[in-house]
Order: structure tokens, then C-alpha cells, then sequence
């Protein structure tokens, strides 16, 4: 029995060495799965550095892209307008507006024309019966150059006064899209009312006019063709018989003077009398007020921002290549690409005329010693802005300009079929690979080791056995 347990415990000895001699042969294999690991990792850099330089290429076509589009050109014109007193008008400015000063004095603002009836005692009946029971009236409307739309009420008797005009009110209303105008009942007292026809469209053009051949709803509330007189004047309502609010049509229409040039207009936007300046009048000036002065000027900040994109995703390129160059050494797609964007700001720009700018240097924009570009000569920048915008614009939208340059060197590049997407897929494919070889390899070790472990424990089983045997022979009597 003691020898038993002597044997058990040489056993467990031998045991603990075979789990080392395992463990000493994994680690004499551990190299090869190091060197899949580290390729593994590698891979994985490369396909990282791949996927940052796709998003970056894509970054910097975008940018391109904007001066590719119909009219980019037009941006390089951008203006800024102000307004010396903002409380008398406010004014923007198109692309291209004329650059300099000039004087507006408001002297009248549009105003809508208003026809108001005469003021009608809403007690009794006696307004409503005089009109014929279940006849239909009818009358003509319109403002301005639309066509006249016939409208027509039909009264029961049964109505009071008030009902009656809310009906000529109704009716009205119903063509109120064709007339161009609208109607509305206002209660002025107790006892009176009166009906107000409103035009919709300020100035003459929006101007109210009527007909009615016989005696009808309309010539019931005092509009009547008397309202136009043979001056072309009209009646001015008052405070209880029919007519206009405006005598005059020609005073429904702004007035204003532009370097002491009298301009009238319907509206109180007026867009057509300095090219590509829209002025909204706000308010009359007195007549001792001093014109408001209107400054036209270069917006060099909205340009600005214009082009600061494409420059900030060349730079963004750039500097990402610079900071990956043993990728760029190990690639000749990525350090043609480094070479070719560079030089994109450096060669230059075919002149299609003799006083044309060739470079992006000379207007403005520098390159400085890391090769990064940005706007650094502001001044230079805005008399290119205000003496040949069209010019500058050729530098980035012509079709040899800086964006077109740009955007045939990523050409190839861009996109899911691009050259860049399909290298990061491909490395993908390599990694997966490489984690198969490396999942692979560790299987193989780990058979191999669980063989050397049998065949060591087999060993050993039978020199144990050899030895209890010895052991038991040892304690027989010679």
C-alpha cells in the first residue's frame, strides 16, 4: 500500500511536468502566431489609413464639385448693401449690383386702394326693402388689369339691413380671387354700418373699379359711377357718404427720388430702378429729412466663404498624406496622388485672355512652406472682387481651374468603384484572411501540443509501471 502512494505521488510530479513540457512547446510555436498577429495589424493600419483617405479625397471632390455648377462664377460678385438710416428702407443686394452710393428719399409709400359705401342706418327694414323680392342683382368688380368678374346677390325681404349688407359682403367676397380685392361689413355705431371693399395689390395697379347698369346693390350703398369724375379725380369718402379713401389712383403708388430722379411704383419693392438692388420702403420722409444714402460694396466675406472649403479640404489631404508617409512610400497610387495634388497649385492656369491670373497667388491666396494654401492678402483679394471678379471666379470655376484640376486627379480615386474604396476592400479581404490563418495555426499548435502530451503521458505510464514493478521486486526476500 505505501509503495501505492508513492507511485500516485511520482504521478501528479511527472503530471505537473507534462503540463510544462505543453506549455514549453506553445511558446516555441507562439513566433508563428506573432507574425500573423503583427501582419493582421498591419493590414488593419493600412485598410484604417485607406478608409481616413477615401473620407478625405470625398471630402475635397465635394468641395470641388460646388464650382462645377452652373453660374458658380456668379458668387465671385457677391455684394453687400447697407443703408443708412434701416427705419426709412431696407435694401439687398443681387450678385453683380453696381458698386457705390446713391441718395433715396422716400416720399410716399404704396398704399392699397379702399372704396367705402356710404353709412347705412341698420334699424328697420327701409334699406332692405328697397330692393324687388327674390330679384337678383348684379354688378361688375376688378382692380387694376384683371378682367371684371360679375357678381350678383338676390335678396328674400326677410333680412334686416345688416343682413343685407352682410350679403352684398357674401357675394362679393365669393369672386374675391378674381376681383383681386375683398369686402368687409364694419359696424360704425349702434345704428350704422358700412361696407369697405379692399384692394389686394398696392399702388394704381391694384386700383378698385365698378359697374352697374341700373339701379342695383352698389348704387343702394352709394357707389356709383359719380365716384369718377370727368378729371379722372375720384370722390374722397367721408364720414358718411361713398368714395375712396385715395381721391387720386396716382397717389395709391409709391413715390420716391433717387439722386433727386423722381421713381413711382405700385409696390413699396422696388427692384427695378438701381440694377440688382432690391429696396423695401418702410416709412415717408418729412419733407426737411435728408435722403437716406445707399452704400454698394464687394461682400470679399462672402466669397470668403466661397472658397474657403476647397481650401480647407486640400489642406485636410495634405496634411493627412504627410502624416502617413511610409504609406505613401509603400504605394505609388498614394504618393502620385500626394505629388499631383501639390502641383495643382502650382502649375499654371492656361490664360484665355492676356490680363488673366494664372496662379491662386496672385489673388491673394498663398502657399505656405508646408504646402497648405489660405487666403492671405485680403486686399489684394477684394480689388480682384471689385475690378474683375470674373477673372478671379476663372482661377476656380473655369474648366482648367484649380477645382477641375482637383477633381481629375481623384476621378479614378473617388467613389464605391474607386480606386481607394476597392484597396480598403481589399485589404479587408486580407484580414479576414489572415485572421483565418491565424485562428488556423493556433489549432494546429494546440493538436500538436495535446499529440507531444499523450505520447509524453504514454512515456511515462510505463516507466511509472516499470517502477512499481521494481519497487515491488525490491521488497522480496533474496
Amino acid at each position: 500500500m505505501a509503495s501505492g502512494l508513492s507511485v500516485s505521488s511520482v504521478g501528479n510530479r511527472y503530471q505537473s511536468q507534462s503540463d510544462m513540457l505543453v506549455q514549453a512547446y506553445k511558446q516555441s510555436e507562439q513566433y508563428k502566431i506573432d507574425e500573423v498577429v503583427s501582419k493582421k495589424k498591419t493590414l488593419e493600419k493600412s485598410k484604417d489609413f485607406f478608409l481616413e483617405l477615401n473620407t478625405q479625397i470625398n471630402n475635397l471632390n465635394t468641395a470641388a464639385d460646388k464650382y462645377a455648377i452652373a453660374h458658380s462664377e456668379d458668387k465671385f460678385l457677391a455684394r453687400k448693401v447697407e443703408a443708412s438710416d434701416s427705419s426709412v428702407v431696407s435694401v439687398s443686394a443681387e450678385n453683380g449690383a453696381a458698386i457705390g452710393a446713391n441718395a433715396v428719399k422716400v416720399r410716399r409709400l404704396a398704399s392699397f386702394d379702399i372704396l367705402i359705401s356710404d353709412s347705412i342706418e341698420l334699424e328697420g327694414k327701409n334699406f332692405v326693402s328697397s330692393f324687388a323680392k327674390d330679384k337678383e342683382y348684379k354688378f361688375k368688380l376688378w382692380t387694376g388689369d384683371k378682367d371684371p368678374a360679375e357678381i350678383s346677390v338676390v335678396f328674400t325681404g326677410e333680412e334686416t339691413n345688416q343682413e343685407a349688407l352682410e350679403k352684398i359682403v357674401r357675394a362679393i367676397n365669393k369672386k374675391s380671387e378674381d376681383i383681386g380685392a375683398t369686402a368687409s361689413f364694419i359696424k360704425v355705431s349702434e345704428n350704422e354700418g358700412r361696407i369697405t371693399i379692399f384692394a389686394k395689390e398696392t399702388g394704381e395697379a391694384g386700383a378698385i373699379r365698378f359697374d352697374e347698369k341700373s339701379k342695383g346693390a352698389l348704387s343702394a350703398i352709394g357707389i356709383k359711377s359719380n365716384l369718377f369724375q370727368a378729371s379722372g379725380a375720384r370722390v374722397q369718402a367721408d364720414d358718411k357718404k361713398a368714395g375712396f379713401k385715395t381721391a387720386s389712383a396716382a397717389d395709391l403708388n409709391s413715390e420716391i427720388e433717387i439722386n433727386g430722379i423722381k421713381i413711382v411704383r405700385s409696390s413699396n419693392e422696388i427692384d427695378d430702378a438701381l440694377p440688382g438692388l432690391k429696396i423695401k420702403l418702410l416709412k415717408p420722409q418729412k419733407d426737411d429729412e435728408l435722403p437716406v444714402t445707399i452704400t454698394t460694396s464687394v461682400d470679399s466675406e462672402s466669397v470668403e466663404k466661397f472658397i474657403q472649403p476647397i481650401l480647407t479640404a486640400y489642406n485636410d489631404l495634405l496634411r493627412f498624406l504627410k502624416t502617413n508617409k511610409n504609406q505613401m512610400r509603400g504605394d505609388t497610387t498614394v504618393s502620385s496622388l500626394f505629388y499631383n495634388v501639390r502641383a495643382a497649385v502650382s502649375t499654371p492656369i492656361p490664360k484665355e485672355s492676356p490680363d488673366d491670373p494664372q496662379y491662386l497667388t496672385e489673388i491673394g491666396i498663398k502657399i505656405n512652406s508646408d504646402g497648405t494654401i489660405g487666403i492671405s492678402d485680403r486686399e489684394t483679394l477684394r480689388d480682384w472682387l471689385e475690378n474683375n471678379p470674373l477673372k478671379a471666379a476663372r482661377l476656380f470655376t473655369g474648366k482648367n481651374g484649380f477645382a477641375a484640376k482637383i477633381s481629375k486627379i481623384v476621378s479614378d480615386l473617388v467613389g464605391p468603384e474607386g480606386l481607394i474604396k476597392k484597396r480598403a476592400l481589399s485589404l479587408s479581404s486580407q484580414i479576414d484572411e489572415t485572421e483565418k490563418k491565424r485562428k488556423e495555426l493556433e489549432e494546429r499548435i494546440d493538436q500538436k501540443a495535446q499529440a507531444l502530451r499523450k505520447e509524453y503521458e504514454s512515456a511515462l505510464a510505463v516507466y511509472l509501471k516499470a517502477q512499481n514493478q521494481l519497487n515491488f521486486l525490491s521488497t522480496m526476500p533474496v
